[in-house]
C-alpha cells in the first residue's frame, strides 16, 4: 500500500494485491469476476468511512521504510 499527497488535504491511495482462489466455488466466483468487485466495495467503504471523519485520530504518523518502524 503507498500513500502520495495529493494536496494538503487529499491522498492517492495505491494498492497491489494478488489472490488465488481455493477450490472449485472460489474459482468459480473468480472467473465470474466476483472477487474484484467485492474488492472495489471494500475499499470504497473504506474511502467512505475515513472522508466522514471530522479529523485526524490522533493516532501513529510515523512511516515504515524497509519493513522498520520510523517516528
Amino acid at each position: 500500500m503507498l500513500f502520495e499527497s495529493a494536496g494538503p488535504a487529499k491522498s492517492i491511495v495505491r494498492i497491489a494485491m494478488s489472490y488465488k482462489p481455493e477450490g472449485p466455488i472460489e474459482a468459480v466466483g473468480s472467473a465470474a469476476g466476483l472477487d474484484a468487485r467485492r474488492i472495489r466495495e471494500d475499499l470504497h467503504r473504506f474511502k467512505e468511512q475515513i472522508e466522514s471523519q471530522e479529523g485526524e485520530s490522533g493516532a501513529w504518523r510515523g512511516e515504515i521504510h524497509s519493513g522498520q518502524r520510523t517516528g
